[in-house]
């Protein structure tokens, strides 16, 4: 469950940070850009904490555990791979303007993220604990 709830609230805090209108003060967007990084890395932490122990969870065996962080890491590398192209594509604005390019990006990979957050959820589940027999003594 924190898994699930800590992707799908970092997806929408995410896109909150392309919210606040250029007419705001200074002092109103550092406020407001605060208040939601706070809140965005504790929705992290609540998603990444179960994510990352979720490995040693699901087997006891060495190899099979050294190769699902294998795995895991290169999903990482491959999305942030892909992540550089964020930048040039709302700063040439590609989608349009540069930051309507950007709130569409961020609504973009919110989607994502919420969507990749949520398959280890539904798709590693944990075995079901071992039954014991008893033998009678």
């Amino acid at each position: 469950p924190f898994i699930l709830a800590g992707s799908i609230s970092c997806a929408l805090l995410s896109v909150l940070f392309w919210i606040p209108s250029p007419t705001w003060s200074d002092s109103s967007k550092l406020i407001y850009f605060a208040a939601v990084s706070a809140l965005f890395y504790t929705a992290f932490t609540v998603f990444t904490v179960p994510w990352r122990a979720m490995g040693f969870e699901l087997t006891t065996d060495y190899g099979e555990r050294t190769g699902i962080y294998s795995v895991m890491t290169i999903v990482i590398r491959l999305f942030q791979l892909g992540f550089v192209w964020v930048y040039p594509i709302a700063f040439y604005g590609w989608l349009g303007d540069p930051a309507e390019s950007m709130r569409t990006l961020a609504i973009m990979l919110a989607g994502f993220t919420a969507v990749a957050g949520a398959l280890p959820v539904f798709l590693c589940q944990r075995p079901p604990p071992a039954l014991e027999v008893m033998t009678p003594a």
